[in-house]
């Protein structure tokens, strides 16, 4: 409805930076220390052995636990703390995830919903981020087909998202894990969305995501999780992303700005031999 309008736009984008700063502040709230997390309360139960904390975010933890029914070694992702919106959110990602299988998604396995806890269980992905991966490559060494091939399985990963009618809303290299047998896999579909089917471009949820990996429109369509791709891919090969400054500055810059190509930003790497192999456009 903006997408004519920069001044429009721009409003918008403020009131969206202003309500996750608040979002945030909710979350966490630094005057009650007295809140109730659920991440405090979360030891062995029957069933899972904790073996350790592997990571949290803004609204979930992760741990990596043994599944005795499994008997394997899986992780667990709960809520940093209990609400009727954080327990919504965690529910609708392992849904809308739940029946779609690919080898470049992480597979989720069972939700449990009880009076004191809500979490779900999926594969245990142990690897390295994106940019790590194409980062750490030894220069001398440098296999072009092997970064080329994990780029590509990035681009499977999101199309079969895709196809399935499902928007990631917040691609990005620390969602995004290669293993050490070069298996990409896209994980953490907290903002995930529905794209609606008489219009492509819009969807069931309002904007998400990580505005260094936000496409200039917001996250409101399959351009949106195919730009993050893109800034994924820029960081990869120079080191930097596309923009820099504050959420609000990088956001209405993307609306007027064109990011410094990448082989002006690390000549070094080729990245135009890169971008040109992958078939990605010049301009992110």
């Amino acid at each position: 409805a903006c997408a004519g309008d920069p001044d429009l736009h721009a409003d918008v984008m403020r009131q969206w930076v202003a309500d996750q700063e608040t979002h945030s502040l909710l979350e966490h709230p630094a005057d009650q220390p007295s809140a109730v997390f659920a991440d405090e309360q979360f030891g062995d139960t029957g069933r899972f052995r904790v073996l350790r904390r592997l990571g949290a975010g803004g609204m979930g933890v992760v741990y990596e636990v043994h599944d005795r029914v499994r008997d394997e070694v899986v992780a667990l992702k709960t809520l940093r703390q209990t609400s009727a919106a954080a327990l919504y959110r965690l529910k609708r990602e392992f849904r809308s995830l739940a029946d779609v299988t690919h080898q470049n998604l992480v597979c989720l396995y069972e939700l449990f919903v009880d009076d004191e806890r809500c979490f779900f269980t999926m594969e245990l992905v142990r690897g390295v981020s994106f940019v790590e991966y194409a980062r750490g490559m030894d220069r001398a060494h440098r296999s072009d087909d092997k970064l080329v091939h994990a780029f590509r399985q990035l681009v499977e990963g999101v199309s079969a998202l895709h196809r399935r009618g499902k928007l990631h809303r917040d691609i990005k290299p620390s969602n995004i894990l290669v293993t050490p047998e070069g298996r990409v896999v896209i994980l953490d579909f907290g903002l995930i969305a529905e794209l609606l089917p008489q219009h492509p471009a819009a969807v069931s949820d309002v904007t998400g995501g990580t505005p260094a990996y936000m496409s200039p429109e917001g996250g409101t369509g399959e351009a949106s999780d195919w730009y993050g791709v893109g800034a994924t891919l820029y960081e990869a090969l120079t080191g930097r992303i596309p923009f820099t400054g504050s959420a609000l500055d990088v956001l209405i810059r993307k609306r007027s700005d064109d990011p410094p190509h990448p082989s002006q930003v690390a000549p070094d790497v080729l990245a135009q031999k890169y971008f040109r192999r992958a078939g990605v456009p010049k301009q992110i």
